[in-house]
Order: C-alpha cells, then sequence, then structure tokens
C-alpha cells in the first residue's frame, strides 16, 4: 500500500516538473516574441529620428506593438499565478501523503508490536 501511495507521488512530482516545463517554455518563447517587438520598436524609433519625419504610420504600429506586448505581459503574470498555484497545491498533496504515510508506519509497527506480543504469550 505504501509503495503505490510513493509511486502516485512519484508521478504527480514527474506531472508537476512537465508541467513546469512546458510552463518554463511558453514563458521564455514569449519573452523572446516581446524582445523581438521591443527591438522592432526601437528600431522604428531610429529610423524616425534619423529621418526627422514624423511617420504616423510607424506610431500607429508602435501603439499596436506596446498593446500587444502588454496584452503579453498579462498573460504571463497570468501563468505564473497559475503555475504558483499549481505548485502549492501539489505540495499540499505531498504534505498529505507524507502525513498518510507516518500514520501507516505508526499503525504497522503498532500491529507488528502486538503480533509480537500475542505470539510470546501463545508460545508460553
Amino acid at each position: 500500500m505504501t509503495e503505490e501511495r510513493l509511486e502516485r507521488l512519484e508521478g504527480m512530482m514527474s506531472q508537476l516538473i512537465t508541467m513546469v516545463g512546458n510552463l518554463h517554455n511558453s514563458m521564455s518563447n514569449m519573452q523572446k516574441s516581446m524582445d523581438g517587438m521591443h527591438m522592432d520598436m526601437k528600431e522604428m524609433q531610429t529610423v524616425q529620428k534619423e529621418h526627422g519625419q514624423k511617420f504616423e504610420s510607424i506610431e500607429l504600429r508602435m501603439d499596436k506593438m506596446e498593446t500587444k506586448m502588454d496584452q503579453m505581459e498579462t498573460k504571463l503574470e497570468h501563468m505564473e499565478t497559475k503555475s504558483e498555484l499549481r505548485h502549492q497545491e501539489m505540495l499540499n498533496q505531498v504534505k498529505r501523503l507524507e502525513k498518510d504515510q507516518d500514520f501507516i508506519w505508526e499503525k504497522a509497527v503498532r500491529n507488528e508490536r502486538e503480533l509480537e506480543i500475542m505470539k510470546r504469550t501463545s508460545e508460553s
């Protein structure tokens, strides 16, 4: 029974690791995308300064890119919050399993002790 619990615990831990890894990959991809957009914005600003002209279309693109970046940052924060909640949930489950395991060990030891007493009593 304890081995089953340990196997379930290992399964949950590997699932958590996989989920965190996937989340980390998603966050890395979003960060790369945001960095690329940021570089594009800087290039546009440089071009605008070099030419000394106001490019309304570039400003509109920059505004759209800023909006998209804000949306991505919001989504990233939401994903981080969700990941932290999942992590806390998994930790709570692990703690509960550890308590159950301790209880089972205590009960097993008590039963073994009682069996040994009964065995010795029946032998005398």
